[in-house]
């Protein structure tokens, strides 16, 4: 399970992210214990747009590690990307009781309100994120465009404006 993972990881670093994944399920089979195994292979999966995949082994790894953070905010975006709003509601709503401060989840939940057409509670989530961490370019892009579905012209001008000065700003895990 060592060798095919560090296999894994070297081939990760390089992108070449299909037979990382090989590696990785390789070695999550050989040691199933592992929370690393299931975590990157999740990670992997989703970069490659696997989501039904990678919130299977996201999920396996939080059974092992149900703390692990970043675990929680890739399986979130996992089930939004896989069009399981709901879902991620579930899992931003936990992250956030035990992290009330995660931009990223905040940032994440609003995301999820918004594909419900819950632009009101996405509007909530969104400031919130942008008032915890106030670069972060995602989430005045989507207070603008929230408020922009709300008719608020002011607000989404306004926030536009913050995303301009902060694209590619984001929280750090």
């Amino acid at each position: 399970a060592s060798v095919a993972g560090k296999l894994a990881m070297a081939l990760h670093a390089s992108d070449f992210l299909k037979e990382a994944a090989v590696c990785y399920r390789r070695a999550q089979v050989l040691d199933p214990k592992d929370f690393r195994w299931g975590y990157y292979l999740g990670v992997v999966q989703g970069t490659l747009g696997e989501c039904d995949a990678a919130a299977g082994a996201l999920r396996e790894a939080l059974r092992l590690n149900p703390d692990h953070l970043p675990a929680q905010l890739k399986l979130g975006g996992c089930l939004l990307a896989s069009g399981k709003w709901q879902e991620a509601v579930q899992v931003y709503g936990g992250v956030l009781r035990e992290h009330p401060d995660n931009a990223e989840a905040h940032y994440g939940l609003g995301r999820a309100q918004a594909a419900r057409k819950d632009l009101a509670r996405a509007v909530e989530s969104f400031r919130k994120a942008s008032e915890i961490f106030p670069n972060y370019g995602a989430a005045h892009y989507a207070l603008a465009q929230a408020y922009k579905r709300l008719g608020e012209m002011d607000q989404a001008v306004e926030h536009l404006n913050l995303f301009q000065k902060a694209k590619t700003s984001a929280p750090d895990l």
